[in-house]
């Protein structure tokens, strides 16, 4: 059983890759023929019992003629970004979401309004509609920790 099958941690290399697996998995599928984007996710604040050498995890990835990079070092070079408190990623990680991600939208409008989920540039809808499918893929398999400094922990989060 690969790490990825069994569960991977928030945050950490080997969570990383499982991104890095997942949206080389997505990308494969034909209804994204065509789509280009550039995107980074930069992680603050992560325990560093997770991150190794700091507070920060992150990636850029890039989807060129059907082609992914991706490297596990957060660009300001792209054209969409995303600067996340961990304690917020915890409670969204764990969230599998319907289209439009209903579920987690009130949940992410709140951290966005706190500044704890900070945006910037702009992905186009069928963008969107891939990093949402890539973080489905990805829920299932991610590991959360039980302590939060927040008030509102996911019920799907899993348990190990």
């Amino acid at each position: 059983m690969t790490a990825a099958a069994a569960g991977v941690e928030l945050a950490t290399p080997a969570w990383l890759a499982a991104v890095r697996d997942a949206v080389e998995a997505e990308a494969a599928d034909p209804r994204w023929e065509g789509l280009q984007f550039s995107f980074a996710e930069r992680l603050v604040a992560v325990p560093a019992a997770l991150s190794g050498a700091g507070d920060e995890v992150g990636f850029t990835c890039t989807l060129q003629e059907g082609e992914v990079h991706f490297v596990a070092t957060p660009s300001d070079e792209v054209e969409f970004a995303q600067r996340v408190e961990y304690d917020a990623a915890r409670e969204l990680a764990g969230q599998v979401y319907d289209d439009g991600a209903v579920g987690g939208a009130s949940l992410k409008e709140r951290f966005a309004a706190e500044g704890r989920i900070v945006t910037t540039g702009a992905r186009s809808e069928a963008a969107a509609a891939f990093w949402l499918a890539v973080h489905n893929r990805l829920a299932p398999l991610t590991v959360v920790p039980h302590t939060t400094t927040t008030t509102n922990t996911p019920a799907s989060a899993w348990e190990v």
